[in-house]
């Protein structure tokens, strides 16, 4: 995933306030049986995935793909794609 990564709590922010064009659910590249999330925000045709970070994990990553579309749902996100 490309670009710099977005808390969890900014991203809730982002959903609430329509900023989020986009939603990318993917493997992780370290370990892939683990899951990541990226977001598109709104903007011009330059705009890029960002990925969404824990506290304590610099890329935020889920061990099932129904736990990360919970979280997904939980904070305002519509849908997203799903990259295997």
């Amino acid at each position: 995933m490309i670009g710099q990564a977005v808390d969890v709590n900014t991203l809730r922010v982002l959903a609430s306030t329509r900023q989020v064009r986009d939603a990318v659910a993917g493997r992780d590249a370290d370990d892939r049986s683990r899951w990541t999330l990226g977001i598109i925000r709104v903007g011009g045709p330059s705009a890029r995935l960002i990925p969404v970070r824990s506290k304590r994990q610099s890329v935020k990553t889920w061990a099932s793909l129904d736990t990360l579309v919970k979280f997904a749902e939980d904070c305002g996100l519509d849908g997203m794609h799903i990259e295997p």
